[in-house]
C-alpha cells in the first residue's frame, strides 16, 4: 500500500519514503522505489523530514505499506516542470511493477 502526499517545494528532497525505519514496509521494497526515483534525478529521503504515517502504519498490519511525499513542482501540470512529472509517474510505475516481481518471489518463498 502506498500512500500518497504532496509537500510544500521548500522540502530538501523531491520525495520522502516514509517506512518507520522498515517497521511497515520490507526494506527491499522501498530500496526499489528509491533507486528508480534517483535513476531519473529525483532525490530521495527516507523519510527523516516526516513524522506522520497514521494510515502506512495501520495498514502495514496486512501488507507492506509506507507513504510518499511528493514536491508541489514535481506534481505540476506546467510545461516547464512536465519532465519532472513524467520522470516521477514512469519511475512510480516502473517501481510497482518491480515491487510486484519482487513480492511474487516472496510469496513463493512462504
Amino acid at each position: 500500500m502506498i500512500d500518497i502526499h504532496g509537500c510544500k517545494d521548500i522540502k530538501q528532497y523531491d520525495c520522502s519514503l516514509w517506512s518507520n525505519n522498515y517497521d511497515t514496509c520490507d526494506k527491499e521494497i522501498i530500496k526499489i522505489f528509491e533507486n528508480n526515483f534517483n535513476h531519473v534525478n529525483l532525490s530521495v529521503d527516507n523519510g527523516s523530514e516526516y513524522s506522520g504515517g497514521q494510515v502506512a502504519r495501520q495498514c502495514s498490519l496486512v501488507t507492506n505499506a509506507f507513504q510518499i511525499e511528493i514536491k508541489r513542482k514535481i506534481r505540476s501540470l506546467e510545461l516547464e516542470n512536465y519532465y519532472l512529472l513524467k520522470a516521477f509517474i514512469d519511475s512510480a510505475s516502473k517501481s510497482i511493477y518491480e515491487t510486484y516481481d519482487y513480492s511474487m518471489k516472496l510469496t513463493k518463498v512462504k
